[in-house]
C-alpha cells in the first residue's frame, strides 16, 4: 500500500493531480482545502497517500496535512461513506473547520456541506465526536476549550431552534452557574429558551 509519496507536480487539476516519483505519474484525488496548499507545477511535494484498492482500479488520496488524512480515515469508516464522499465533504469546509463543527454537534452546519443531508450529518457526529484528537490550531485559539460536550449540546439544540450565534453565545455565558452544577441538557435548553424569549 502507498502511503506516502514525494515528486514533482506535472498536471494540477482539481480534484487531482499527476506526481512524477522518479519517472513514474501517480495520479492523487485531493480535497479542495489540501489542492490549494500545493505548490506551483514542477515544484516538489510531500503527500500523505490513502490507497484504495478495489477490483478494477487502484485510486490514490492525498493530504497535505496528517489530521486531515486522519478526519478522511474516520468519515470513510462511518456507513454509506466512501472515498469520493468523504474527499467531497473534506472540499466543503477546512478540516478544522470540520472538527469545529463535530465538536460542537452542530448538524445543520454539517449538511451544508457536498453530499451530506440531515440523516448522515447526524451520523457522522454521533460515530465521530469526541472520537477524534483536536488539531493543535482549534486548542491554541481557544476554540476547543471555548464549549464543554454539555455547553455546545445545548448551543446546537438553540442553533437548531433557528436562534442566531450571537444570542446563544450570551445565554450559554447566562448559563453557566446552572451547568457547573450539572443541570440536565433538557433542563438548560428550556432555561436558555425562556432567556431567549426574553430578548
Amino acid at each position: 500500500m502507498i502511503a506516502y509519496l514525494k515528486g514533482k507536480i506535472i498536471r494540477k487539476k482539481h480534484p487531482s493531480i499527476i506526481l512524477d516519483v522518479n519517472g513514474v505519474g501517480y495520479e492523487v484525488s485531493m480535497s479542495m482545502y489540501s489542492f490549494s496548499r500545493l505548490p506551483s507545477l514542477n515544484e516538489i511535494v510531500e503527500l500523505e497517500i490513502y490507497t484504495q484498492v478495489m477490483e478494477d482500479a487502484i485510486n490514490l488520496y492525498g493530504f497535505t496535512s496528517d489530521k486531515e488524512k486522519e478526519l478522511f480515515h474516520k468519515l470513510i469508516g462511518i456507513s454509506k461513506i466512501g472515498c469520493k464522499k468523504a474527499i467531497g465533504i473534506l472540499s466543503g469546509a477546512t478540516y478544522t473547520e470540520i472538527y469545529q463543527i463535530l465538536y460542537e454537534g452542530d448538524a445543520d452546519k454539517l449538511k451544508r456541506l457536498p453530499g451530506v443531508g440531515l440523516k448522515t450529518a447526524q451520523r457522522i457526529i454521533v460515530e465521530l465526536r469526541g472520537k477524534l484528537e483536536l488539531p493543535a490550531e482549534l486548542v491554541q485559539s481557544g476554540v476547543a476549550e471555548a464549549f464543554t460536550p454539555v455547553e455546545a449540546d445545548v448551543k446546537s439544540g438553540l442553533l437548531n431552534l433557528g436562534y442566531g450565534e450571537r444570542d446563544v453565545q450570551k445565554v450559554l455565558t447566562a448559563l453557566k452557574g446552572d451547568i457547573e452544577n450539572h443541570a440536565s441538557i433538557e433542563e438548560l435548553i428550556k432555561k436558555g429558551l425562556k432567556l431567549l424569549i426574553k430578548r
